[in-house]
């Protein structure tokens, strides 16, 4: 009787951990990262669509109440725009040659609202490593849970001297870009 008692409560702690915390990564298809600027000749764009990263979320009875981790990796020169000529001075501003990704990983889980059926604000604070420098940073974003899936999306402006980048210039300096820059996000995360 002692034995079966065990065998039905290890069970059960089994499959109540496994409701908790279950592993997201992120699937290419759907996923998008943006980053725009401007110049002093005209506004740039450069997207990536392949990364990677690990979201493990935590859902009590159905709600998101936590998170245990939160990590992304984007190969710098997977960002592309459709000029060629801004494609290399951005992999040489940010020193691809020496490290070759931009990497976000979450510290702690500021705040969770919310804000209808299975969507939610998040707010998260995490280490930004971008060609060899890091900043913490409070980023904020949307997440929807749709079956096996959750959808992040956001925004985050960051300047490039933060990051000890500097802004890209040609032409003997009459064509430069602006310190500012606006990074767009729609990322998807599949169950695993």
């Amino acid at each position: 009787m002692f034995y079966r008692y065990l065998i039905i409560s290890t069970l059960l702690f089994v499959i109540q951990f496994q409701a908790f915390s279950q592993v997201y990564q992120i699937q290419d298809e759907g996923s998008i990262i943006k980053v725009e600027g401007n110049s002093t000749l005209h506004p740039w764009t450069m997207k990536a669509s392949k990364m990677s990263g690990k979201f493990v979320p935590v859902f009590e009875d159905g709600v998101l109440t936590g998170i245990k981790e939160l990590k992304l990796e984007l190969p710098a020169e997977n960002l592309k725009s459709d000029k060629s000529g801004l494609n290399s001075d951005a992999y040489e501003a940010l020193q691809t040659d020496q490290y070759p990704n931009i990497k976000f990983v979450m510290y702690s889980v500021e705040k969770i609202s919310k804000t209808g059926t299975n969507s939610y604000q998040v707010n998260i604070l995490g280490k930004l490593s971008i060609a060899g420098n890091e900043q913490i940073e409070h980023i904020n974003f949307d997440l929807k849970k749709e079956k096996d899936m959750l959808h992040l999306s956001g925004d985050k402006s960051l300047k490039m001297t933060s990051f000890n980048i500097e802004p890209p210039s040609a032409f003997f300096g009459l064509l430069e870009a602006d310190d500012q820059v606006q990074v767009q996000f729609k990322i998807t995360y599949l169950r695993r």
